[in-house]
């Protein structure tokens, strides 16, 4: 698995020896790589085939098939590669918390906390455009823009931490910081995944069952948001669907057959 991981982010020789060290650097390496490969999108979400967390599933679909996918299965993928590398972790659950909103949300995104060099990092290549591209420690300490945190006490939104990136400075936000998600931490049984996967790819009114997204961060990100496209050339409206299919194609090596990339075009004009 380490191998084929490996090839599909064009990572480093480390994936695959066993006696390399894995510290907080080398897993810097493996996330930005991975999202500048593998892109985050909710293709099966819009196609109505919904999302199998199932390791092999995930395993299939973002190495051997090389497409892109929702922030569960890149969360299921770096869990399966901390695991064959030997490194301590485990997934959590999280409340998105970029509308400001104090209503507590559904815990909707997943990803993973490794304990590396003494201490504890969130590795999450799966969050789209705002994803961290390096390891970011739970210890309060600014990495690549991102800090970690804790909640209040009082936090209505049953959180214990909160990630936090860097914004211009202003009455709302007088640190430079602004939430991006708060962190249920604790360690998620499989069920508690299932659940939370099929509620944010199946329940009418979540941002991915109402949106057509796809993410690919590299020196500039790339994205499509329902027919607007945005790539380092500037931002424009998509044209139909075979636009559509092509732009898949050749900013995010998305492939898709032509039925498929106008049930995709009908999906991303209803949002």
């Amino acid at each position: 698995m380490l191998e084929s991981y490996r090839d599909r982010i064009a990572g480093p020789s480390a994936l695959v020896e066993a006696s390399a060290a894995h510290g907080v650097e080398f897993l810097d390496e493996v996330v930005d790589r991975h999202t500048r490969t593998i892109p985050f999108d909710n293709v099966d979400v819009a196609l109505g085939r919904g999302v199998s967390i199932a390791p092999e599933s995930v395993r299939r679909k973002l190495l051997d098939q090389r497409r892109g996918g929702f922030c569960f299965e890149h969360a299921e993928i770096i869990h399966q590669v901390l695991d064959e590398l030997g490194v301590e972790h485990h997934r959590f659950l999280a409340r998105v918390l970029l509308s400001g909103s104090e209503e507590p949300g559904a815990a909707t995104h997943c990803a993973n906390i490794a304990h590396l060099d003494g201490g504890r990092y969130i590795i999450d290549p799966g969050f789209g455009g705002g994803t961290p591209t390096v390891a970011v420690p739970l210890d309060g300490a600014e990495r690549a823009g991102f800090r970690v945190v804790p909640a209040a006490d009082d936090d209505p939104r049953a959180i214990d931490r909160i990630l936090q990136s860097r914004t211009d400075v202003s009455d709302k936000h007088p640190e430079g910081f602004k939430d991006v998600y708060g962190i249920c931490d604790w360690d998620p049984r499989p069920a508690d995944l299932d659940m939370a996967c099929w509620y944010a790819a199946s329940r009418r009114g979540q941002m991915f069952t109402e949106n057509f997204v796809v993410v690919l961060r590299g020196e500039g990100t790339r994205s499509i948001f329902n027919t607007g496209l945005k790539t380092e050339q500037g931002t424009r409206e998509l044209d139909g669907a075979e636009d559509l299919r092509d732009a898949l194609r050749r900013h995010f090596g998305v492939e898709v057959d032509p039925r498929q990339a106008a049930e995709l075009w009908d999906f991303a004009h209803r949002g």
